[in-house]
């Protein structure tokens, strides 16, 4: 099977990060059991820009393999009410069907984090674990394993914030900078780093 794919003018919200594609255009080249990303541009509805190019291969039964690199530039990746970030820099996403792997090498700048006057209120959930008469060690090993990312990430992300990390709200109003590295599976990272008071 041959062929091949574009869009232009498209778009796509995520709500639960504020994420924004705006301006969408891609080309896609098939050709058997291989899709080639040949072009992707976006904007964030702003002046910032994402690019990326990759690959897929799609093995039937074997499970699906991808690569993806991509670089961004001056693009607002987080607008939340509790936080926006603008980042630059490339970045890396590969895997398959049953893990995936995401680095990059990002400047975030400008960074605000606002601290609201209240927080809602949540229900915290407790883990109990029972011991002598309780859960068999199979039982206990069949709740961690349910408790397991059915798809997990692993992240390697490199973000240098050179100044502009603003933390505001309730009567606080500072500025920070540093570099984090941050390494591990998304659920549990590693993070690393150092980050410094510019003012405030």
């Amino acid at each position: 099977m041959r062929g091949s794919l574009g869009l232009e003018g498209g778009a796509y919200d995520h709500l639960g990060l504020g994420l924004l594609l705006r301006d969408v255009g891609f080309q896609l080249a098939l050709e058997d059991d291989r899709v080639e990303i040949t072009a992707f541009r976006a904007t964030d509805g702003e002046k910032g820009r994402i690019d990326l190019k990759g690959q897929a291969t799609l093995g039937g039964d074997q499970p699906v393999h991808f690569e993806l690199t991509g670089r961004l530039d001056a693009f607002k990746a987080v607008r939340q009410d509790m936080m926006t970030a603008t980042a630059a820099g490339p970045f890396a996403v590969k895997g398959s069907t049953g893990s995936i792997d995401v680095s990059g090498d990002l400047t975030l700048d400008p960074v605000e984090i606002r601290i609201p006057d209240q927080f809602p209120p949540e229900v915290v959930s407790l883990d109990v674990i029972e011991v002598h008469g309780g859960k068999s060690d199979e039982t206990m090993k069949q709740t961690e394993e349910e408790k397991s990312p059915a798809f997990p990430v692993t992240l390697d992300l490199k973000l240098q914030m050179p100044d502009r990390l603003f933390l505001r709200g309730r009567g606080l109003d500072s500025e920070w900078g540093g570099r984090l590295r941050i390494k591990g599976p998304a659920e549990r990272p590693a993070v690393n780093g150092i980050l410094s008071v510019v003012r405030g």
